[in-house]
């Protein structure tokens, strides 16, 4: 079970609920202050367990600081398994950025040489296509961390 939701902004949230509800199918992993899910788009999102926001970013520091190490000890899982060389961490805040859902989340995209990358909307995937990619991700996890 994660943490007591407190404020109506936290119960709103999409993320705050599903890490209130615990493991999601699309899990890929965990530490005490972050989690590592499967996006819709089926790239890893790495994002706080604590709902951290643009009003309450720099009273997080920690917080932040664990998603970045979460987010790091899986880049070569994503490389591994999208066989590619490398990769954005990528943070948006606030909508004309980007973000759509108000707490911190990081996403770690795939990236090739000339691949001309536009950050746009793509197509959403599927509960059981997330799953399995999580899947995948939780194995070479293991494989990679012995």
């Amino acid at each position: 079970m994660g943490p007591e939701l407190n404020s109506e902004r936290e119960r709103k949230c999409i993320f705050c609920s599903i890490i209130e509800g615990g493991k999601p199918r699309n899990f890929i992993t965990e530490t005490d202050k972050s989690i590592a899910i499967v996006s819709l788009e089926g790239t890893p999102l790495v994002l706080p367990k604590r709902h951290v926001n643009e009003l309450n970013i720099s009273e997080c520091i920690e917080d932040m600081i664990d998603v970045y190490r979460l987010a790091n000890r899986l880049v070569p899982v994503v490389k591994e398994l999208y066989q590619v060389t490398s990769v954005n961490l990528l943070e948006n805040r606030g909508a004309d950025a980007g973000q759509e859902i108000d707490h911190f989340h990081m996403h770690i995209l795939p990236r090739r040489k000339k691949d001309k990358l536009m950050i746009l909307r793509v197509s959403r995937m599927t509960d059981e296509e997330r799953e399995k990619i999580a899947l995948s991700f939780r194995d070479l996890l293991l494989s990679c961390n012995g």
